[in-house]
């Protein structure tokens, strides 16, 4: 926990002490997530979703776990106004196999487990509870959501854009990048850009940003009624952007 007053860490933890954990646990994705719980007034809560891969060796199978941590506010110590938040694991989640990403969907935890997208509600405040999933044939490791959407970003097909239904539970993917430029890189990272200007008649209303390996920006919608996108299941090509280095985060 990093202190907005005096700019200094006030609590952590080793990942290796928690529940489940061992010392080959390292973290690949974390983000801070609205997530449904009973804990809270409002039935929501921002809480920092972690994901670990535990890799031994090259003989043992590579494992992932999720770490759901709550920031709490407590007594702070006399003179010290900033050491009053405190880091409570809340929830140590055995993902069976690697966690590529992670990102909050609808109120629940999205998680990208090797070749499958699961979405994981946080039940009973303690547990994560599977509710849906898609398979996506192919490793995940970016991902970024929006409202009822959410993009990812894999290491050889590009960019993907998918959809949740809420009932019955359901995820199907709505369109792929198919452009020459996009469709056989590695995506490095993902995000959603919204234009409050536009219209809602515009397609360029959302726009998902990505990168890539060979430091490439790119700029995509999700336009059906455009004629290159066949009906929408072709995320269309609005830009490109060469950077002088790469990006790992936007």
């Amino acid at each position: 926990v990093l202190s907005p007053i005096s700019w200094t860490v006030t609590d952590s933890f080793l990942v290796s002490e928690q529940a489940g954990c061992t010392e080959y646990e390292s973290i690949v994705d974390i983000r801070v997530c609205t997530l449904t719980t009973k804990a809270h007034q409002s039935g929501k809560k921002p809480l920092v979703v972690i994901g670990l891969v535990s890799q031994k060796a090259e003989d043992r199978p590579v494992r992932g776990r999720c770490l759901v941590v709550d920031v709490t506010e407590v007594v702070p110590e006399p003179g010290r106004p900033e050491t009053n938040r405190r880091l409570r694991v809340l929830c140590s989640a055995d993902m069976k196999t690697t966690v590529g990403a992670v990102c909050e969907l609808k109120g629940a935890v999205l998680v990208s487990q090797g070749a499958r997208i699961i979405l994981y509600a946080f039940e009973n405040d303690d547990s994560l509870q599977g509710c849906a999933f898609v398979d996506s044939a192919i490793f995940s490791g970016r991902a970024a959501s929006l409202d009822g959407l959410f993009a990812l970003g894999d290491i050889q097909r590009g960019l993907s854009l998918y959809a949740y239904q809420e009932e019955p539970p359901r995820i199907v993917q709505v369109g792929r990048a198919l452009d020459a430029v996009t469709s056989r890189q590695s995506i490095t990272a993902v995000e959603f850009l919204v234009d409050p200007t536009a219209t809602q008649s515009q397609d360029e209303t959302v726009m998902i940003v990505s990168a890539d390996q060979l430091n490439n920006l790119y700029l995509h919608s999700y336009s059906p009624k455009h004629p290159k996108s066949v009906g929408g299941s072709k995320l269309v090509l609005r830009g490109a952007v060469r950077l002088p280095s790469s990006v790992y985060k936007l």
